[in-house]
């Protein structure tokens, strides 16, 4: 080994979800899965003469005989990226191996030596692209940025990017397919259509109209991965976690949904939409109710992935969850649920076992402020107390849902009562909800007096912090649960 070559696609989701368009996010998805994963992965042996180590997500890492290789490799690389997306450019560092050092190195090696290079140089800022404008052209009618040059059949002018972009089947979905027809969910999967439009998948859920953008990640990856002692390792590593995410993913779709005809449509639909997915996290769509359902199952199965690869320690996911609207922005739903992954994954690091966990909001109007904030504006007591427990464990969320599944069952107004009565002065609110249990039915009684027992509470609906469940179980109840 002498040279090694890291490249890593800078702001995909910028990229990906500029627009609210489906057929563009679904071209942008499959033009970077066939850039990253197809053409950087057929280039390293021919004609570079290097060794592929891992492609997919957006990163490539190769290992090369000569500098020169390894710099032609990269330049290539970024180039194709480039010239087939219209406007995707990728971070790239090479990195020479000491004598007789082996790859991954440890700590300090090539690997950790060549990705603290390349952060370095994805933080230090791109040079302002070079752009063809026309004073007398029109901008394109969907990224209203570059000048327009071709038109769609839909008479809606296009640059050349958007272009590219635009296509009416979805990479993932084809994937999708191809992965159920060995299944024995094949036979309920029979026929179905992609969706044209998100509010196709929206009019399937309940409530009507509501999405939940789901976006999972492993947990310390990076220091989980560098744990192998050699290439071979290494590489074996880094493929069981893409394929357990995949499976875990794919799964979680056929076992939690079933194709449904929307109103006034002919053809079942697939009620899902896959934006991205590769390496060590994905982005998609489901109706809001299967959500949690969906969550389950994929901790399920990408724990029995993760049992047969041979990891020499637990991998867990972090799951952030955002209920919206199908008309909400995309783009600022996934940013949502980056900030409840990165609560999840310092909750996941500061617990004494690895452990799965997910976090979930509803979101509702666009110029909200960071998660956070928001929460501690919206689940503050009237004496200070910040009220909300998310995010949580895979076992704390299986009991929430156990809540959440008897909260359903009361009338609506008893709902109403015990969550407004959360927000008051504590020594009061335990007063309010010892009342409020006497006025319910003697079942619904017990069974919320053992629900309450398992989370530690018994005579109050708070903890030892002065925090309560009741209120993240009811934002789930309202989703589904």
């Amino acid at each position: 080994m002498k040279w090694l070559a890291v490249l890593d696609t800078l702001g995909i989701h910028e990229y990906v979800f500029s627009t609210n368009l489906l057929t563009q996010m679904r071209g942008a998805s499959a033009l970077l899965n066939q850039c990253t994963v197809n053409a950087w992965s057929r280039a390293v042996k021919q004609p570079y003469g290097g060794m592929r180590i891992f492609c997919g997500g957006g990163n490539a890492q190769a290992i090369f005989p000569t500098a020169e290789a390894a710099q032609a490799y990269c330049r290539y690389a970024k180039e194709v990226l480039r010239r087939r997306t219209g406007s995707a450019i990728a971070a790239r560092w090479v990195e020479e191996a000491c004598d007789g050092e082996a790859f991954p190195g440890g700590l300090g090696g090539i690997l950790d030596r060549a990705m603290a290079n390349l952060d370095r140089e994805k933080h230090s800022g791109q040079g302002p692209a070079w752009m063809d404008w026309n004073a007398y052209a029109r901008f394109c009618d969907v990224c209203g940025v570059e000048s327009a040059v071709s038109l769609l059949p839909e008479d809606t002018w296009v640059c050349g990017g958007c272009r590219a972009k635009d296509r009416r089947k979805g990479y993932w979905f084809r994937s999708f397919r191809k992965w159920i027809s060995s299944k024995s969910f094949a036979g309920r999967w029979r026929d179905f259509a992609e969706p044209e439009h998100l509010n196709q998948i929206g009019e399937l859920s309940h409530p009507s109209g509501y999405l939940a953008f789901v976006y999972l990640d492993v947990n310390q990856m990076g220091r989980w991965i560098r744990s192998a002692d050699c290439l071979d390792a290494y590489s074996k590593m880094s493929l069981a976690v893409s394929a357990g995410i995949r499976d875990a993913v794919m799964e979680g779709l056929a076992r939690c949904l079933v194709p449904q005809s929307p109103a006034g449509g002919a053809r079942p639909i697939a009620p899902f939409e896959i934006f991205l997915m590769g390496g060590d996290e994905a982005v998609l769509a489901v109706p809001a109710h299967v959500a949690a359902d969906f969550a389950e199952v994929l901790f399920e199965v990408f724990d029995l992935a993760m049992a047969g690869s041979g990891s020499p320690r637990p991998l867990t996911l972090s799951v952030g969850v955002v209920f919206a609207h199908a008309r909400f922005p995309v783009r600022l739903a996934v940013d949502r649920c980056c900030e409840l992954l990165k609560s999840c994954k310092a909750r996941a690091h500061a617990l004494p076992e690895p452990q799965h966990v997910i976090d979930y909001m509803s979101a509702t109007a666009a110029i909200e402020g960071p998660v956070r904030q928001a929460r501690e504006t919206q689940f503050v007591s009237t004496d200070g107390r910040a009220l909300f427990s998310r995010p949580f464990t895979r076992a704390e969320f299986r009991s929430l849902r156990e809540l959440s599944s008897i909260l359903r069952d009361l009338p609506r107004n008893k709902i109403h009562e015990i969550y407004d009565l959360a927000f008051g002065n504590q020594y009061q609110a335990v007063m309010d909800y010892c009342y409020w249990l006497t006025r319910l039915d003697a079942d619904l009684r017990d069974r919320l007096a053992g629900q309450f027992a398992r989370w530690g509470l018994l005579a109050s609906p708070f903890d030892s912090h002065g925090k309560t469940p009741v209120l993240d179980a009811i934002e789930l109840a309202a989703f589904g649960g």
